[in-house]
Formats: C-alpha cells, sequence, structure tokens
C-alpha cells in the first residue's frame, strides 16, 4: 500500500497537469490514498471541495486544512483559517492541521505572527495531527 502523504493537488495544473490524469496516474501506480495539504484559507476551502466531489475516487482523498508559515500575514487570517478547522475537523476525510509551522528564514518579518499561527493550530489540536513546515 502506497500513500502520498503531502500533496497540493490544487496547484498542479499552473504546472499543465491535468487533475483526473493525475488520479488516473494514482490509481495506475497502487496509491490507496492520498493527503491533499492546505497553505491558506483559499487552498484549506478548496482542499475540502474537491474531497467531497472525489468520495467515489478509488484513490482515498484525505484533507487537511491550515496556514503555511510563508501565507501568514495578519491576525485576522490566522482566525479565519483556526475557524474553518473548528468547523471541519470532523468531517470523515479532515485528516490534520497543516500546514503550519515555522519559516524564519524565507519571511522573518511575520516571525511573531508565525508563534501564534503555530501556537493556535497546536492549541486546538486536541488529537489531530499537524502538518508541520520546519525552515529556521
Amino acid at each position: 500500500m502506497l500513500i502520498d502523504t503531502h500533496c497540493h493537488i490544487d496547484i498542479t495544473e499552473s504546472f499543465g497537469l491535468k487533475i483526473d490524469e493525475i488520479l488516473t496516474n494514482c490509481k495506475e501506480h497502487h496509491i490507496s490514498a492520498i493527503v491533499q495539504i492546505a497553505v491558506d484559507k483559499n487552498s484549506s476551502l478548496w482542499n475540502k471541495n474537491f474531497v467531497n466531489q472525489q468520495k467515489q475516487n478509488k484513490t482515498k482523498i484525505y484533507y487537511t486544512m491550515g496556514l503555511h508559515p510563508e501565507s501568514v500575514k495578519n491576525q485576522d487570517q490566522i482566525n479565519e483559517v483556526l475557524n474553518l478547522i473548528k468547523e471541519n475537523y470532523k468531517e470523515d476525510n479532515f485528516i490534520g492541521i497543516g500546514e503550519t509551522g515555522l519559516d524564519f528564514f524565507q519571511t522573518p518579518e511575520t516571525k511573531d505572527l508565525q508563534i501564534e499561527s503555530f501556537y493556535e493550530a497546536f492549541s486546538i489540536s486536541k488529537g489531530i495531527k499537524p502538518t508541520c513546515n520546519n525552515s529556521l
């Protein structure tokens, strides 16, 4: 059994790849499950909608909701993503919080907001596994 634990299918079309072809390729290569990772509010919402549309797919698709450290811009944005997580974490195919983490190398100017976002994600997790980015 093969599981792809970190996918960003939502951006593949920008690279000229069609989602249907990716899913067919997964099936042909016996990938039994995919975890679709979020980086911000938009991708969190996209993930939920995409997974709900793919429930009949042979490859099981799970999703996360979260805020990548490079995506952190302001407190309102953090709160919006955290609220999405709180509203959706009991969904069958919701598997965790992610991405989340700290990236002071790429975006040192948002260090305090990254720490706040990371702390808040862990504070609400209660058994939800975070998908961390660690680029210190």
